[in-house]
């Protein structure tokens, strides 16, 4: 692997030698920040404009995509609908763009409803078809369209994924009388074809959500069934796979809204919904957070937090290694606030609460947030909450709210344990943006020794002294060879970052701790990536 540059290098001795120096006995908990707020007033639209800004949002990497499918030309049903680009220059977002359909007509109307963007390809979702932009020498182009002329439901609203080559629509389907299902396309030498149209489940009175991950398309469905009196609405998973040039159905999970999938974790939500006809108040819903994991080709269920009472529950993501949850707060109907809860792992695999904030009153406009306008998209350490109702009547209404999951990165592979049987733990907190305070915590290492933190620019993960060597020692520096580590088993190091470190390099970490029970006398920390922002 390439060898970091000398400059590099250069500017980041010094912050080695400041984690040396600077020892806080203090305890470090996983944050997220709020990075940005966009809203359309920062744009050119008129004064009053009710336009939904925020309704379809996709993030990839630096550039953030917002839908707003009542801007433009046209009747209050009928809008031409815009979609607005975003770069990231540091931790600010800078508009970029406008996107229009290139020839506006009635099929797509509504331009930006839902949106999908991969590397340099954006989909964008409007009421007869998929518009395909491509970015081409920094500017987004109109590449393709896509007709949607199978499976389209009355209600016309889309939900669009896009993964290597395959784009997925899915046709909500909101009411039993609709169609509803997931067209796939595949981009092939012609274009895009359709390659196969998957229909809801049997019994589906309303669709819930798809997703598309490593090669697995998830679509969730309420399915009712009943007698007696009774109506019973559960909502069920079903996970397709795709072999030999066709999807294929495979397991059928508990939980029908996929809410988050990526790598080995699914979140979904789980609903289940009893009416007794004839009966005053004979109704009952419950909703709860689930997950799953992948384990050896198979989804298995893993811990997921438990949710108080007050937030019902909307929308779930992580961001890194934080999971964000969305939720309704303070009582019944529309008026209530907004609430976003971010829960972090502990060394037990459980779900512990790091932060619970207001989301509406931020910009001091009344709490509004309507359940089924909001989005929520990650990529990385960054997340995007959307609501496209956001203001509260004071148009032009919406708003994205960007967030930022903390900068540090957890690699598993070079742990080990020495005295006991404890695996040290590595932490960090902070932004990594320059000038910035951060902090790194080491845990349940032997009490009352020394540990040294090894560092560099590279991601080795090389065989060492009985265990796995994860950063490239490329700033070892003998100043961090004989840290202490309390009577707690614990080690903590404060330090600002850099100003002049290029945003996007990363530092690797790992402590290994002088331990006479671990193999060759040592016991190691899993490794960090530190990610400059």
């Amino acid at each position: 692997m390439p060898r970091p540059t000398f400059t590099v290098l250069r500017r980041l001795a010094p912050l080695v030698v400041a984690l040396a120096l600077f020892v806080a006995p203090t305890t470090v908990a996983a944050q997220s920040v709020m990075e940005a707020l966009l809203l359309p007033m920062d744009l050119t639209v008129a004064a009053g404009d009710d336009i939904d800004f925020g309704y379809g949002i996709a993030i990839d990497g630096d550039t953030l995509f917002v839908g707003a499918p009542k801007a433009g030309a046209g009747s209050f049903s009928d809008k031409e609908g815009r979609v607005y680009v975003y770069e990231r220059d540091g931790v600010d977002w800078l508009f970029a763009q406008e996107l229009v359909a290139a020839s506006p007509d009635e099929d797509n109307l509504r331009f930006g409803t839902a949106l999908a963007a991969e590397d340099d390809v954006l989909a964008v979702g409007c009421v007869d078809e998929v518009i395909v932009f491509r970015r081409v020498g920094g500017a987004w182009q109109q590449d393709a369209e896509i007709p949607l002329n199978q499976g389209v439901g009355a209600s016309g609203w889309l939900e669009l994924e896009l993964e290597d080559d395959v784009l997925a629509v899915h046709h909500v389907r909101l009411f039993s009388g609709d169609d509803g299902g997931v067209s796939v396309f595949r981009e092939l030498t012609g274009g895009w074809q359709l390659e196969q149209f998957i229909p809801l489940p049997s019994g589906t009175t309303t669709s819930l959500g798809m997703q598309l991950e490593q090669g697995f398309l998830m679509l969730g469905a309420m399915i009712a069934s009943g007698g007696g009196g009774f109506e019973f609405l559960d909502a069920e998973l079903s996970i397709y796979e795709h072999s030999g040039g066709v999807w294929s159905p495979g397991p059928v999970l508990d939980g029908g809204q996929t809410l988050h999938v990526s790598g080995d974790l699914l979140l979904t939500k789980s609903y289940h919904e009893v009416f007794q006809f004839g009966f005053p108040g004979g109704h009952s819903l419950s909703i709860e957070l689930r997950a799953y994991a992948l384990r050896d080709g198979e989804w298995v269920p893993r811990s997921a937090p438990d949710l108080d009472d007050e937030v019902f529950l909307f929308k779930a993501a992580m961001v890194g290694d934080l999971m964000m949850v969305v939720g309704r707060n303070g009582g019944e109907g529309s008026n209530t606030v907004a609430r976003l809860k971010t829960y972090a792992l502990d060394e037990s695999d459980e779900w512990i609460e790091q932060e619970s904030e207001l989301i509406s009153p931020l910009i001091g406009l009344p709490a509004l947030f309507q359940f089924y306008q909001w989005e929520l998209v990650t990529d990385g350490d960054r997340a995007v909450l959307a609501d496209a109702s956001f203001g509260n009547g004071f148009p032009p209404d919406g708003g994205a709210f960007v967030f930022r999951g903390t900068p540090f990165g957890r690699i598993e592979s070079g742990e080990f344990a020495g005295t006991g049987g404890a695996v040290p733990q590595l932490s960090g907190s902070g932004t990594l943006t320059p000038g910035s305070d951060n902090s790194l915590t080491l845990s349940d290492a032997l009490p009352l020794t020394t540990t040294a933190l090894l560092s560099g620019l590279g991601l080795e993960q090389l065989p060492f002294k009985g265990g796995v060597l994860v950063p490239t020692p490329d700033l070892l520096l003998n100043a961090l060879l004989a840290l202490p580590v309390n009577a707690q088993g614990e080690q903590a190091l404060s330090f600002a970052w850099p100003a002049d470190v290029p945003t996007g390099t990363k530092l690797y970490l790992q402590h290994w701790v002088a331990d006479p029970a671990g193999p060759f006398g040592f016991s190691a920390s899993n490794g960090l990536e530190l990610v400059t922002q």
